[in-house]
């Protein structure tokens, strides 16, 4: 299994964090000054966490939306959404659950067009056994 390093969120977020720190040592060893790199930190910070927060948002609204389709009763559409993370495995138990619950409902419904069939040949297997019955006496046994 080929795994994209990339698609990985915590990847991502490493690498945005690696960015913040070499834009705030470069800040203060071209500045000097300790004030404007607290601020350059500070601010790259927000910006890092604006970040990522939109994108967590945008994902999970994403995937919502995947999620609700199959709570919505549609099985037939795959719940497609490509990720390394805890958004990919949320994604891919939705997935098995959705074709688990596609298995249960042919298997339900093939047991129910079985048992339509099957109650006809009760019926009709009950009603020969009927004819062939002999009546229970207690004649000839000696009653106690």
């Amino acid at each position: 299994m080929t795994v994209n390093l990339w698609n990985s969120y915590g990847v991502q977020l490493a690498a945005g964090y690696l960015v913040v720190a070499a834009f705030i040592t470069v800040v203060g060893v071209v500045t000097g000054d300790g004030v404007t790199t607290a601020v350059a930190a500070v601010t790259a910070l927000i910006a890092l966490g604006s970040l990522n927060a939109a994108e967590t948002l945008s994902r999970a609204t994403e995937l919502s939306g995947r999620t609700r389709t199959v709570a919505e009763g549609n099985l037939n559409q795959p719940v497609e959404f490509r990720a390394d993370d805890e958004f990919g495995e949320i994604a891919g138990a939705t997935e098995t659950l959705r074709q688990s619950l596609n298995d249960r409902i042919e298997e339900m419904e093939q047991a129910q067009t079985e048992g339509r069939a099957g109650t006809g040949r009760r019926r009709a297997g009950q009603r020969r056994g009927r004819t062939g019955e002999i009546p229970c006496t207690t004649a000839g046994r000696g009653a106690p």
